[in-house]
């Protein structure tokens, strides 16, 4: 008897020491190249932060999309239950993500699922980094970057200069230029600048701002180029609609296309369509005017809008708020309104058919993904069709 109580307590011990041991030891390190090897298994990585994206689907969660680079091998950590939404954390974990350039650790489980594979991190403390392992920042002019912009490979550099394009929002990757001038005829230095993440609102052509990002070598395109984030972008000045001038050639108006303009003009709506007439009688100063529905002919002010590359056109337009559908329109306004149900119910009785919905949409729809879905519910409680 003496002997099975002391397998017992044996066994007990035996068991209590695996499980302190699951609990304490630290997952294998492994290289970026080799985590394919380690499919289902948690790790540790380490790499050079190069972008991330809070909030990836806009759906108010939290988790932030993170990629880490080691040389020339690349990994997306999806970090959940983050606790960045807390300031001031008293546990000592960092309560911003540092930024692009600095090495950081990730700790999460390998998965792989449909040919993709990524990291799955959860928890406050699965993403850390040293404060030695934030780089330098080097406060720069575009002069000074030019004249030796190898010299600054792979650091952080502070710039101010003129967004060279318009910046989109709610748009989570996208490239423009950095400019030392607000005009791109006159910019006597311009560096190419890919950002993540989203900014709240659209940040007009000219716009004054300063911004903290990592110089690269663009393989793809052999040119230096910066990379930031949101986040490191700040607005000195933010500017308003550019007045185009009918003296000027259409050439220099190019250089304004998708950018915020007026234009002094009378409309006119012509047998080839509408347009904004200039100066003079014989009709040669015009633009193609793209209308508001309220829009009407032979109106003289000055005309705001967004300078566009019409394709159908093959011209340059001035969008005064064109509404292709109210032009053509899909439907009968006011027609009486089809239930999703009934069309789930039997697809094939509305197929070529054009029909009138009421509903609430159930997710977000961005510039950069315009696809959503539409509910007969505002919540998933109340819905029973999607």
């Amino acid at each position: 008897m003496g002997k099975l109580w002391a397998m017992f307590f044996l066994s007990i011990l035996l068991v209590s020491v695996m499980n302190f041991y699951a609990e304490v030891r630290e997952p294998d390190r492994v290289d970026i190249a080799e985590i394919h090897e380690h499919i289902r298994e948690s790790v540790k990585v380490q790499g050079v932060l190069t972008s991330y994206v809070r909030d990836p689907y806009s759906d108010g969660s939290d988790r932030i999309d993170l990629l880490l680079e080691d040389e020339y091998n690349v990994v997306e950590i999806r970090w959940t239950e983050t606790g960045m939404r807390q300031s001031g954390r008293e546990d000592g974990l960092p309560a911003t993500l540092p930024p692009i350039g600095t090495v950081v650790e990730g700790v999460g489980e390998v998965v792989e699922w449909n040919g993709k594979i990524w990291i799955q991190s959860q928890g406050a403390g699965a993403i850390t980094y040293d404060a030695r392992w934030v780089p330098d920042v080097h406060v720069l002019s575009l002069t000074d970057l030019s004249h030796s912009p190898s010299t600054y490979a792979g650091d952080l550099i502070t710039l101010t200069g003129y967004a060279g394009g318009v910046i989109e929002a709610n748009i989570t990757r996208q490239t423009f230029s950095l400019m030392d001038s607000p005009s791109y005829s006159n910019a006597d230095h311009i560096i190419s600048t890919s950002m993540e993440g989203r900014l709240t609102e659209t940040l007009e052509a000219g716009s004054k701002i300063k911004l903290t990002g990592w110089l690269r070598w663009d393989e793809r395109s052999f040119r230096w180029q910066l990379q930031t984030h949101a986040t490191q972008i700040d607005v000195l000045w933010a500017a308003g609609a550019k007045r185009l001038s009918w003296s000027s050639d259409a050439v220099f108006w190019s250089y304004d296309v998708g950018s915020l303009v007026t234009l002094e003009g009378t409309s006119a709506n012509l047998s080839d369509g509408w347009w904004v007439m200039g100066p003079g009688d014989a009709g040669q100063n015009k633009l193609c005017l793209l209308p508001a529905p309220g829009d009407q002919d032979g109106i003289s002010q000055d005309w705001p809008g967004r300078l566009v590359w019409e394709e159908q056109k093959i011209q340059l337009c001035l969008d005064h708020g064109y509404d292709a559908e109210f032009t053509n329109p899909t439907g009968g306004i006011g027609e009486e309104m089809v239930p999703l149900g009934d069309v789930v119910r039997d697809p094939n009785a509305y197929r070529n058919q054009t029909l009138n919905f009421e509903g609430w949409s159930t997710d977000p729809i961005s510039p950069d993904y315009n696809k959503g879905y539409f509910a007969d519910g505002p919540d998933y409680f109340t819905r029973s069709t999607r």
